[in-house]
């Protein structure tokens, strides 16, 4: 945890380099009376380096003490007078240190509370609250980021539309919260087989998913959902329902683009929404990619 944004390291060498300036000043301008200073030292030191760095910093200050109270720069005899200054100081940095580690512990615990709800925060934006997969928002963040990438590096993007088939027919049958362990079980599928740091799968709205394959070709799209296909099949979620299977099954779109302008997202949305429904046209649970005979297919369903 850090309390500012200068690493630890370099907090670190900020007060060593303090506490020498300290006792370099002391020795230069001869001041009488330098626990003062010290003291001020030892509190910037705590808040800024945190406990263990003002531990240090209070041992240092009773080595200059130290050297600085003693009548003989070779030997260390005190006076009286010079060894209640020294056990002042002494006292003072024990205090010092106790109190203000406290308030930085306190701090410190603060912080992390803080960056924790903010973390939760962050997830709540990113993350489909029923599914734990990401949700339309973040998916359409990071196919604008992928789209500018692919544009300027000239690479090839994919993108898939999953449809839950019959799904509206399967709440009717087995009730919302059947419904909603049904879409758990399918994002958890999707999220299994498209696994690689670039892939980014997403609940898009309903029954709905889609998933965002960089530098994936048509051949290597197809592929990616006809497994998905088969694996949410192989999930044996019973239906009813279904006119197309005695279980769960996707219908799924796919789209492959090699981006040529920086505006041209929605087209390839369109796209891979238009074989969805060539998908549904053609009987459900298949996979279609985008062709020339989606906009019969797409007026027959209509």
């Amino acid at each position: 945890m850090k309390l500012y944004a200068i690493n630890r390291q370099n907090r670190w060498l900020i007060c060593v380099l303090l506490n020498l300036l300290a006792g370099a000043m002391v020795s230069f301008f001869e001041i009488s009376n330098p626990v003062f200073l010290f003291m001020v030292i030892q509190a910037f030191s705590v808040l800024f380096g945190g406990v263990y760095c003002g531990f240090f910093s209070g041992i240092a200050i009773l080595g200059y003490c130290v050297c600085y109270f003693s009548e003989s720069s070779t030997a260390l005899s005190f006076s009286e007078e010079n060894l209640a200054r020294v056990l002042e100081t002494m006292v003072y940095v024990v205090l010092m240190n106790f109190l203000l580690g406290c308030y930085y512990c306190q701090v410190e615990k603060r912080i992390s509370q803080l960056e924790e709800a903010n973390k939760e925060l962050k997830q709540l934006c990113v993350l489909d609250g029923l599914t734990g997969i990401a949700n339309r928002r973040f998916f359409d963040q990071m196919l604008k980021k992928e789209w500018g990438r692919c544009w300027r590096e000239k690479k090839v993007l994919s993108f898939l539309i999953l449809d839950v088939d019959f799904f509206k027919r399967y709440n009717d049958i087995y009730g919302h919260p059947q419904g909603d362990l049904c879409l758990k079980r399918i994002a958890k599928a999707i999220q299994a087989k498209c696994f690689r740091s670039g892939d980014v799968v997403a609940r898009y709205g309903g029954e709905e998913f889609t998933c965002l394959l960089p530098n994936t070709d048509e051949k290597g799209a197809k592929y990616v959902a006809e497994t998905l296909r088969q694996e949410i099949e192989k999930l044996q979620i019973v239906h009813e329902g279904s006119d197309v299977s005695a279980y769960i099954t996707v219908s799924v779109g796919v789209a492959t683009q090699t981006p040529a302008s920086q505006d041209a997202i929605k087209e390839m949305i369109m796209r891979a929404d238009s074989a969805l429904y060539q998908a549904k046209g053609n009987g459900r649970n298949q996979v279609s990619l985008y062709g020339e005979e989606y906009e019969r297919t797409r007026k027959e369903i209509e």
